[in-house]
């Protein structure tokens, strides 16, 4: 069971009272979809707030290793079917843009992406991202939060 971290100017208060999926987020409500986000980088948590370890049972996530579909200027394709779910959900058939990135629309996206990917039996993503940026989209999946 891997154990990553989280930081917020609220950890204690997540510590305390659990994680609220529904929070509402100010500036970004996340590139993955909505959820809570974790990193096993402590530096890059620590750069957000106070931090939280927070251990997941990672049974049910999916992995996207790169939910970008770039490597530098190299256009990457989806591959396997939690590639293509989240492809579909996130990119604009037409521009090829990442519509949790950019667009009026960022929020609604986001939440469908949590939505579907929740009806499909995934309790989260994984990616290789940032030091294998993680988001959690059912709080049940959280084994313990240690502040």
């Amino acid at each position: 069971m891997p154990t990553f971290y989280h930081g917020s100017p609220y950890a204690l208060d997540i510590a305390r009272s659990g994680i609220d999926i529904g929070f509402r987020r100010t500036s970004d409500p996340g590139d993955f979809g909505w959820g809570f986000y974790l990193t096993n980088s402590l530096s890059r948590a620590k750069a957000y707030g106070q931090i939280l370890r927070v251990t997941i049972d990672e049974s049910r996530y999916a992995r996207i290793p790169n939910p970008y579909f770039l490597n530098r200027l190299q256009i990457l394709y989806p591959v396997t079917p939690e590639e293509h779910l989240f492809y579909d959900l996130a990119f604009d058939p037409v521009s090829g843009d990442m519509l949790t990135v950019t667009g009026p629309q960022r929020e609604m996206v986001c939440k469908k992406i949590r939505e579907v990917f929740l009806q499909r039996g995934y309790v989260g993503i994984i990616t290789d991202l940032h030091d294998q940026e993680t988001v959690v989209f059912d709080p049940e999946s959280i084994i313990k939060i240690e502040g």
